[in-house]
């Protein structure tokens, strides 16, 4: 098993070596995005006008 998962890695990652990882997102940053997105809609329809910052 772990010789596949080696071997689908660079299948999964394409990134240059010199600008790293940091601005792709992962499936977790995309749900906190969308959980943060959807509270922020939500106070907005409940009259809540003011903006978090997380």
């Amino acid at each position: 098993m772990r010789e596949k998962v080696i071997q689908y890695i660079p299948k999964l990652v394409y990134a240059k070596p010199q600008k790293g990882l940091n601005n792709v997102k992962d499936a977790f940053d995309i749900a906190i995005d969308g959980v943060l997105k959807r509270v922020k809609e939500q106070e907005k329809s409940n009259g809540n006008d003011y903006i978090h910052t997380y």
